[in-house]
């Protein structure tokens, strides 16, 4: 009998890390069920080694290992386990055709099963701006409203059903299982939970120290881009943030609006019909009290970061 590889590709922004914090250590628990988490492949928790080596984007700045593939074989041909696991949100950045078909070919001669859970646009690009901008290390800049015009200009990840349709012509429509973002959110321990049970496992033990993204206050957020603009150096621009936290330590709110969200929505609803025709998923529709927009800064929350700073001198 061969193996069964059940390859969880993403997305991004979709509770990766820790699903794959969860399978990392859970690993020894998984083999008395039948399932193994390779080491082959493995940066940090997820399988990304194997997707840079298909998709070319190497956003670790690691050296990829050419044979990464062939070393999971061998691996895998080592062990009696028949259901494998496989896990990396880069997965879902391999778009090309001829990248896909050659991730197919590395997997002849396996059952392959493919897991995908997706956010909604808006919320996707949210989560993004979120991450990018607070991350001092990163050169993101933009408000919000360049930064959501450059990417409905310029995304082709987020016309979700163009790069689905490619992995189903290489495993199988029915190979492919697509899955809310938000109805997975709703499983007991979220993604985790829903992933474990799509899966047919017993419930992973979510890590004690999980590894997430958190949203900060559209105030904060909007200091560390300031801060960015005018090029503070990157101890400042720490300085900055931590003291803006402080200062503004409750989320009030994204930093897009509600008639932003829209447009990035009204984009793509074409594509979110298609995914339900598809798939028979939907995406909730946006709620304007949940998705209030935070207020922005004022010379008030400048004398409030000077108080700050007068504190901690």
């Amino acid at each position: 009998m061969s193996k069964r590889i059940h390859i969880h590709i993403g997305t991004h922004k979709t509770g990766t890390t820790i699903l794959q914090q969860s399978l990392l250590d859970n690993k020894e628990n998984l083999r008395p069920q039948g399932f193994y988490y390779p080491d082959s492949g493995v940066f940090l928790y997820g399988h990304h080694y194997l997707a840079f080596q298909k998709s070319g984007l190497n956003t670790i700045g690691h050296p990829v290992d050419n044979n990464v593939w062939e070393k999971l074989r061998d691996e895998l041909h080592r062990v009696s386990e028949e259901d494998v696991i496989l896990s990396s949100e880069e997965f879902s950045s391999i778009q090309g055709r001829d990248q896909i078909y050659s991730l197919g070919r590395e997997l002849k001669g396996y059952s392959v099963e493919v897991y995908v859970y997706l956010r909604r646009q808006d919320e996707y690009l949210q989560s993004v701006y979120n991450q990018q901008t607070k991350d001092w290390a990163s050169p993101q800049c933009l408000d919000s409203q360049s930064f959501i015009d450059a990417h409905l200009a310029n995304n082709v990840f987020l016309n979700y059903t163009s790069w689905l349709k490619l992995w189903a012509e290489v495993f199988g429509k029915d190979k492919v299982h697509v899955f809310s973002y938000d109805d997975a959110c709703l499983a007991k321990e979220g993604v985790v939970g829903h992933f474990s049970h799509e899966l047919g496992l017993e419930q992973l033990v979510s890590p004690v120290h999980p590894n997430v993204n958190q949203s900060v206050s559209a105030k904060a957020l909007e200091l560390i881009r300031l801060s960015k603009v005018m090029k503070f150096p990157d101890g400042k621009r720490e300085q900055l943030f931590n003291l803006a936290l402080r200062a503004f330590p409750n989320f009030d709110g994204g930093a897009f609006s509600s008639s932003q969200r829209e447009k990035i929505i009204d984009q793509y609803r074409a594509v979110n019909d298609g995914l339900c025709a598809e798939y028979g998923i939907s995406f909730r529709e946006v709620d304007v009290e949940l998705c209030r927009c935070g207020s922005p800064l004022e010379l008030s929350d400048m004398m409030i970061i000077l108080d700050e700073c007068l504190m901690k001198s």
